[in-house]
């Protein structure tokens, strides 16, 4: 990071002028990424529209009752000085404990004590954390619980870990059943679990001797043990104040307080009872520029969670975030398969341009390591410090301590450089061994890498001057915190600058005709209201049959690409027999345990067992198996999406050509029908943007669905766990029938059968039953949740369409003559707004202004256009059969022969926010 020359005394002491005391840093000033909404006027856009609001609020005098012509534009004038924004772009923060997450969230806001750090030793956040914007200066949090569901399932998880860890792993007359086979590594593995539950338990029952009371390892009594554990849960939350939606607020006027508040929601804290167990997330809001900008940053527990039910809602989670920041710390991130395998998974979900992995804690050196240091410019800096060393003993001597003072500060200066110049050959190295790692698990770019020192950036806040003994080593800059926080800010600046084009483009310009319409019945017509009432007619039985058409579609295609891995079950039954039957079952009764405990996957150095010396994962065995099956659906299914994403915007473009001959043919007068057509232009583009956005949505669900089918993204959330997780559970906790039952007092267990063999037996038959093969259910249960997730994007984005489409018929209806009677109040009102119309048109006039030029592309190629529209009742078929044959003719390639492992190019039309 240093690549300034090195300084001499002399230049050093002249320099020092400028260093003695520093202001602290102010993050504000920071330049952005170029970007047109940085160069957006927002300070005048957003005085230009209070300027208006303001006017028609006095105006209107308050909207108290008003007739409802005046009323809406009242309510409107309120609405127009704050911009609507999108969706808010979602970042997750991911590592292990300890990677440096909450230290790096109270850098990138300024602010200590935002976020609860692991200074003491231990798991600092155990729950999910969001940090949203929030107005005022306050600062608040939610904490919503786990639902019910959740909680069962989480008791259920702990309930076994803790008998897990005190009973045998097998029963006494099964081979082998009393030969301990756990390593070292996997009895810390069950101690964690133990140790976690113990955690539950004690602050569910207040105490561990409450809760040891209430325990029973009895098979008989754990369903009654399980009730009261529910019970409490629902006790404890009870103590708090809950809203309708489930949640417990707080507020406090810094944010030191409101940690110590909700700290109890988030970790362990002495002799204060903690729910973080059943803490679903908490929400921190602040008024911080980042968030003010439209994004939320979530704080994910560390990576490695041995609570399996908080690892995978921790997953749950990370499916909704946009992006996805991973953190390790500099000293391992190198070798750190964790961070490894956490930015493979998300290169696969997001791509690389929406992963950074950020490696932490880079001023942590040792003066041996430094002194370590040797060639170049250390030993360059190491003789300038030898020389300053026998100057400072000569002048020490001669009792010069002016002269030894300018020394020493030389001399830290001399030690922060060499610092500093280790630090960034060390992150040179790292970011180009593990840049080359990363290059590998992606094709459409390489994946950042972040140096940083929370540390070093934090002392430049810390207070308002720093003294040349207090500075790092280390720029602001250098941190890597503001190199960040421009990465942030930029995320959601496109649909920013989008909102504000749209809002003085198309929000403003629409009052200024409900005002001129509301001062003069001159411009109205009851032409309009006969468009409005056609166009709703035809608006709703096109986009009903369109769904329907799409859905049918939709349908068609899947069971076809799913036929694909149909065809071949018998192949893939016959592999699962093969693999269970020769490598499953001949395990011997330790491993075939371990293995069902730890449902099906036992990483290599945690058992002892024979034929677990390797790391075994079943349900990576089943998912390459089938997975060939998969890909084969997945280059069928991507043919088809890729003839939808082309047909589809030519039937939906019917609507708008439709609606333009249904103005034309209307028995309104042609101004009417003129000025119809002119408001109707603009929703062509408008409605090709939402239908692009949902396309795009499907086609990352399609690869989502791929990577869970196939464990490729190697997430505990996988399609094959969500059958196996069962199966092997059930296994694992089934015996026969007992030869004596009850078995007397002090006898062991006879069974009628050895629980081994049973065991082994009702495995096979769950993975191997004709009637009910696990092939056959694995192929069911993924084509009823794809069709179930792809459905739900159609319903869900043909909403947005619908309710755009409702806008417009409004928008035609209040060119109608008023249905209502105007009083002398309204008259009055109405007299003062029409004064009023040329402040209001020259405000508009500059906020249009004050944008640039649109540069947007809009590809309408594909699109009809008036003259080659074919006047005719062609559906979605249709379209698809006119997209299929220009592939044919043009030399497309066969669906057999597609392998598609990126997402679809998309046109280069500007998406409209969610």
């Amino acid at each position: 990071m240093s690549c300034k020359p090195i300084l001499s005394m002399d230049e050093f002491q002249e320099h020092l002028k400028t260093l003695k005391s520093v202001p602290k840093y102010d993050s504000s000033a920071e330049e952005k990424i170029p970007h047109p909404w940085w160069e957006l006027d927002k300070i005048s856009i957003n005085s230009l529209l209070k300027d208006i609001s303001e006017l028609v609020a006095t105006c209107t005098q308050g909207a108290i009752g008003l007739d409802k012509e005046l009323q809406h534009v009242a309510n409107t004038a309120t609405k127009l000085e704050q911009v609507e924004c999108g969706t808010t772009v979602k970042v997750a923060l991911i590592g292990a404990q300890g990677a440096g997450k909450s230290l790096l969230i109270n850098a990138l806001f300024d602010c200590t004590g935002l976020s609860l750090t692991g200074a003491k030793g231990f798991a600092c956040t155990s729950a999910i954390v969001r940090y949203a914007y929030g107005q005022g200066d306050k600062y608040s949090a939610e904490v919503r619980f786990l639902n019910a569901k959740m909680r069962e399932q989480m008791i259920d998880e702990h309930i076994r870990s803790f008998l897990d860890y005190h009973n045998d792993l097998a029963d006494s007359d099964d081979e082998d059943g009393g030969r301990r086979t756990r390593s070292f590594k996997q009895d810390e593995i069950d101690r964690k679990r133990k140790k976690t539950a113990e955690d539950f338990f004690d602050t569910i029952f207040g105490s561990r001797d409450e809760f040891l009371c209430a325990w029973s390892s009895s098979p008989v009594n754990t369903g009654e043990f399980k009730s009261l554990c529910q019970l409490k849960c629902k006790e404890a939350m009870n103590e708090y104040d809950m809203t309708s939606q489930g949640a417990t607020l707080f507020s406090k006027s810094n944010p030191a307080d409101l940690l110590k508040e909700i700290k109890p929601f988030l970790s362990n804290v002495d002799d204060e009872v903690c729910l973080w167990p059943i803490v679903d997330c908490v929400t921190i809001r602040l008024n911080h520029p980042l968030l003010r900008e439209g994004l939320e940053i979530v704080d994910l527990p560390g990576s490695g969670d041995v609570n399996m039910l908080r690892a995978r809602h921790a997953e749950d989670v990370k499916d909704t975030v946009d992006v996805e920041i991973i953190l390790g710390d500099t000293v391992r991130i190198g070798t750190d398969d964790m961070v490894m395998s956490t930015a493979r998974a998300g290169i696969l979900n997001h791509g690389a341009s929406k992963v950074k992995v950020i490696a932490t804690k880079i001023d942590m050196l040792s003066d041996d390591q430094l002194a370590q240091c040797c060639g170049g410019v250390y030993d360059e800096v190491k003789v300038l410090m030898a020389k300053a060393d026998e100057d400072a003993a000569a002048a020490d001597e001669e009792n010069e301590d002016a002269r030894v003072a300018q020394i020493n500060r030389y001399k830290q200066y001399l030690q922060r450089y060499l610092k500093a110049q280790m630090i960034g050959d060390r992150a040179t190295d790292i970011s180009n061994k593990l840049g080359a790692t990363l290059q590998g698990f992606s094709s459409d770019g390489a994946v950042e890498i972040i140096h940083t020192s929370t540390a070093d950036y934090m002392v430049w806040i810390k207070s308002d001057k720093i003294s040349f003994n207090n500075q790092p080593a280390l720029s602001p800059e250098e941190t890597g915190v503001p190199i960040i926080r421009r990465f942030l800010y930029n995320l959601p600046a496109s649909q920013n600058y989008r909102d504000y084009t749209n809002h003085i483009d198309m929000t403003v310009p629409a009052f200024v005709d409900k005002l001129k319409r509301v001062v003069s019945h001159s411009d109205r017509d009851a032409g309009f209201r006969t468009i409005a009432d056609d166009f709703d007619d035809l608006r709703s039985r096109f986009i009903r049959e369109m769904i329907l058409s799409l859905k049918n579609a939709y349908q068609s295609y899947l069971k076809i690409s799913v036929n694909k891995i149909k065809r071949d079950t018998n192949a893939y039954k016959e592999a699962v027999k093969t693999r269970i039957q020769k490598h499953w079952l001949p395990l011997r009764s330790p491993a075939f345990t371990r293995l069902l405990k730890s449902r099906g996957t036992v990483p290599q150095g945690t058992s002892k067992a024979r034929g677990l010396e390797n790391t075994v994962n079943w349900n990576a065995e089943l998912a390459s198996i089938v997975r060939p099956g998969f890909q084969k659906w997945y280059a069928s299914h991507t043919e088809n999406m890729k003839l939808l994403k082309d047909a589809l915007p030519l039937q939906l473009d019917r609507l708008y050509h439709e609606t333009a001959l249904l103005m034309n043919k209307s028995q309104a007068n042609l101004i009417t029908v003129e000025k119809s057509k002119l408001k109707w232009s603009p929703y062509r583009h408008r409605l090709q943007s939402k239908l692009m956005a949902m396309l795009e949505e499907m086609f990352a669900e399609e690869q989502r669905f791929l990577h869970r089918a196939t464990l490729k993204d190697e997430r505990e959330n996988n399609m094959i766990a969500a059958l196996t997780d069962n199966i092997y559970d059930d296994v694992f906790m089934s015996t026969p029938e007992l030869k004596v039952n009850p078995t007397p007092p002090g006898k062991a267990k006879r069974y009628v059968t050895p629980v081994f063999r049973f065991r082994k037996d009702r495995l096979e038959t769950h993975f191997l039953h004709a009637e009910a093969h696990f092939v056959d259910r694995l192929v069911v249960l993924f084509q009823s949740q794809l069709r179930e997730k792809m459905e739900g994007l159609i319903d869900k984005h043909f909403t947005k369409i619908k309710a755009m489409l409702d806008d417009f018929s409004k928008l035609l209806r209040d060119h109608a003559p008023v249905d209502f009677s105007i009083d002398s109040r309204g008259e009055a009102i109405r007299a003062e707004l029409e004064l009023q119309i040329p402040y209001v048109e020259e405000k508009a006039e500059a906020l249009h202004s004050i944008l640039p030029i649109d540069l947007s592309e809009r590809d309408e190629t594909m699109l009809a256009t008036e003259d080659n529209y074919d006047d005719g009742n062609q559906d979605l078929s249709y379209y698809i059969e006119k997209v299929s044959k220009g592939k044919r003719k043009n030399g497309h390639t066969s669906p057999a022969t597609v392998k598609r492992e990126s997402g679809p190019k998309t046109k280069q039309i500007k998406h409209e926010a969610a």
